[in-house]
């Protein structure tokens, strides 16, 4: 289900269909998953696989800040 909502936001994005809406719930979905999944494992075991855990949180936050900027930067089509 997530996947799904990672491609329409992604293709809403691409195909400038509610840019701006697309890409502020794109940036939702990966910031929750970065507080629910990647923090807590981070936390738990930060070395593991050569602190691989610790990248996927900067990982995780840095394709959330895009999305959001894409959404900042976003024009809103007047018809």
């Amino acid at each position: 289900m997530a996947g799904v909502a990672l491609i329409a936001g992604a293709a809403g994005i691409i195909l400038n269909i509610k840019r701006q809406l697309a890409a502020n719930l794109l940036g939702a979905i990966i910031f929750i998953w970065l507080i629910t999944l990647h923090i807590p494992r981070a936390i738990a075991d930060p070395v593991s696989g050569n602190g691989n855990e610790i990248v996927s949180v900067f990982e995780a936050l840095a394709f959330s800040g895009i999305a959001f900027l894409i959404a900042a930067n976003a024009k809103t089509k007047k018809t």
